[in-house]
């Protein structure tokens, strides 16, 4: 899994937080038995981006049982196997998850992606729903 040791230190930091953005509190009751992955509703960026601008995200992430624990968008270079993360946020409280892929990170030719939730039994689904498999595509234009 590609955020297992982050997933570690984030579990252990979330307890520690006042930080009303945390989707997560130790204290709320999980269903037990809860086998329902979350549900992504994501547009795709189809547009080329622009060298070095971030590129926003965002993603609609509901999951009814035992609630989101986490979103984030995997994202590698079309040139290169090594993934990188970024973590979207809800902070509106409305399900919508935003954030972007870094524009340090936003480099020539294209960028493949998609997008990873859990919830808090650690179902996992990802968008579109190969993931890694058959991540989404977008262009990189130097100008």
């Amino acid at each position: 899994m590609p955020i297992s040791a982050w997933l570690f230190t984030f579990t252990a930091l979330v307890g520690c937080t006042d930080d009303p953005h945390v989707v997560y509190e130790p204290n709320d009751s999980i269903p037990q038995g809860d086998t329902t992955p979350p549900v992504i509703v994501h547009e795709a960026v189809t547009t080329t981006q622009l060298y070095n601008q971030s590129v926003p995200m965002q993603a609609t992430v509901t999951d009814d049982d035992a609630g989101v624990f986490v979103v984030q968008v995997l994202y590698r270079q079309e040139t290169s196997s090594m993934w990188h993360d970024t973590t979207l946020m809800d902070l509106e409280g409305d399900t919508i998850y935003d954030g972007q892929i870094p524009g340090s990170d936003v480099l020539t030719g294209g960028m493949y992606y998609y997008v990873y939730a859990m919830d808090r039994e650690e179902n996992e689904a990802t968008f579109p729903e190969e993931g890694e498999g058959d991540p989404l595509h977008f262009r990189i234009s130097p100008d």
